[in-house]
């Protein structure tokens, strides 16, 4: 169904329910409250109809007209608002589409996020490295040291005599960490092997010996009664210079009785000094494969600093009863009488 514009200088015939001319805008009814949406799409409708009606006009035009000028002219004005309409059409459509989504560009994204990913695997890495591995690689490669001290303070201070800043009792042959070997103190690490906790701290160096001069030291008790009574560090260090300088090796040992016996394979009275601060100490070894035995004597600084005074074979039996010294005027220094029973 078709109608005419109200419009008396347009008069196009337009789609019965069109609501305004499309031709000349002229409004055919009262303005409905529609949507912009709802009035998009009833234009487009509009549209729609009337481009059917110019297809129907366009084709009674050309089967129609002659070779007239103004039938040639006719059916060209209907093409070209059929033309025009079309178009308008398809602006309307593409307006009420939806449109295509907007491809987003992930890869800004995507890097972002592996460049994240590798920094946070660099620090990861760097703190794993400085706060695991690299301890524990100091711990695995650092020198390790020994107590040789029947008994020794590991502490929290470079301080002794005091006892908030001990952290344990460390035996004798605890293994140690070293990480800076001081004169007077050393800092040391201490794995506890009861309780598997590590502990760091200061231990005094004078009761501490390298390993190759602890496996010296430790291969020289033959038996357990000899660590006993040999039980001071100052006679230890004695006996471990003793085989150092003469480049003895582990065959040599010591076997004693047990504590307070008498006589004994070590001695310790005053000889060389009676007014020394510590009194002196004798002890024979004996070679395990040559069955060879020397009895040592020695003597002691203020320091607790040793020193041989004394050396001679002894006999392949028997141990130390009594030492002597005596006065050798030719000679113009103490002889000493050793006797073995």
């Amino acid at each position: 169904m078709a109608k005419i514009c109200t419009n008396q200088k347009c008069e196009k015939e337009i789609p019965s329910s069109a609501t305004f001319c499309l031709f000349c805008g002229t409004q055919q009814v009262e303005n409905e409250n529609l949507s912009e949406e709802e009035r998009m799409r009833k234009e487009m409708s509009e549209m729609q109809e009337t481009i059917a009606l110019l297809k129907k006009a366009l084709a009674d035009a050309q089967q129609n007209s002659g070779t007239s000028k103004e039938s040639l002219q006719a059916v060209e004005n209907l093409q070209k608002q059929l033309a025009d309409m079309q178009n308008k059409n398809k602006a309307l459509q593409d307006s009420l589409d939806p449109k295509p989504p907007v491809i987003v560009n992930k890869t800004a994204p995507t890097n972002v996020l592996v460049v994240g990913l590798i920094l946070l695997l660099v620090v990861g890495g760097l703190i794993g490295y400085f706060s695991f591995y690299q301890p524990y690689a100091f711990d695995r490669d650092a020198e390790r040291y020994y107590t040789f001290a029947n008994s020794t303070f590991l502490r929290s201070s470079q301080q002794v005599g005091v006892e908030y800043n001990k952290l344990g009792s460390l035996p004798y042959g605890t293994e140690l960490i070293m990480y800076n070997k001081g004169y007077e103190w050393s800092e040391v690490k201490w794995k506890n092997t009861q309780s598997g906790e590590s502990k760091k701290g200061y231990i005094s160096s004078g009761f501490i010996l390298s390993q190759s001069d602890f496996e010296i030291l430790n291969s020289i008790w033959g038996d357990n009664e000899s660590k006993e009574i040999i039980n001071t560090s100052k006679c230890r260090i004695a006996i471990l210079n003793y085989l150092k300088n003469k480049g003895y090796s582990d065959s040599w040992q010591v076997f004693s009785k047990a504590k307070d016996t008498k006589p004994n394979s070590t001695f310790f009275e005053r000889v060389t000094n009676k007014n020394s601060k510590f009194t002196d100490f004798a002890v024979i070894i004996k070679n395990v494969i040559t069955n060879e035995r020397k009895c040592l004597l020695f003597r002691f600084e203020d320091d607790e600093t040793p020193h041989l005074v004394y050396e001679e074979d002894a006999p392949a039996a028997g141990d130390i009863a009594n030492i002597i010294s005596r006065w050798n005027n030719f000679q113009n220094t103490y002889n000493y009488i050793i006797t073995y029973r």
